[in-house]
């Protein structure tokens, strides 16, 4: 039994995109509500969540992909069809995320440093932790940002996104075709 192997580019290039905007987005969106709102002291922000909330975002872009490529195609996947679709959905989610966020840069040069100021502020209002670890946590926040303005931080950032997010939806792809792909006929006369 001959498989044709149709390409799945176009379904991993299409809901990547989407769930690049998505977390991209939710990052956005976690990002204001801080700087827009007061230091409140505490450790658990909604900035400490916000890589939690991006990851369920990004978690099913695999799912999504195997559906939209099964819709497309009707043809049954094996399960490492899945995971290679889900794979290239990770990293494309990853790399149009990490142009989104620049392209935002482009729109808000300061929402960087606006960040890295109510993160920092909200450190300087804990009160439970020594004056030198919250001082040394302030140091590590600010390096943290400096480290991202540059180019090789961006690169290395969408390298380790592209990283995980392509893990997470190999698994999530696999979660598709499970889900989505029709079934095999195993007898063959």
């Amino acid at each position: 039994m001959e498989t044709q192997h149709n390409p799945f580019f176009n379904s991993a290039l299409i809901v990547g995109m989407i769930f690049a905007l998505l977390s991209t987005a939710v990052s956005l969106g976690v990002g204001y509500s801080m700087i827009n709102s007061e230091p409140t002291g505490s450790l658990f922000t909604p900035a400490s969540f916000s890589f939690f909330f991006v990851c369920l975002v990004v978690l099913f872009a695999g799912t999504f992909a195997v559906r939209h490529h099964v819709k497309e195609y009707n043809e049954a996947l094996p399960m490492g069809r899945g995971a290679v679709i889900g794979l290239v959905t990770g990293v494309v989610t990853a790399v149009f995320a990490s142009v989104f966020s620049l392209v935002w840069l482009l729109i808000d040069p300061a929402f960087n440093d606006n960040l890295m100021n109510a993160l920092i502020a909200n450190f300087e209002a804990i009160s439970e932790i020594p004056a030198a670890q919250r001082d040394e946590m302030i140091d590590g926040i600010y390096t943290q940002f400096q480290k991202q303005s540059t180019v090789a931080g961006q690169l290395s950032t969408a390298a380790l996104n592209s990283v995980f997010y392509g893990l997470i939806n190999a698994l999530t792809g696999m979660l598709g075709v499970k889900l989505f792909s029709p079934k095999q006929d195993s007898i063959e006369l």
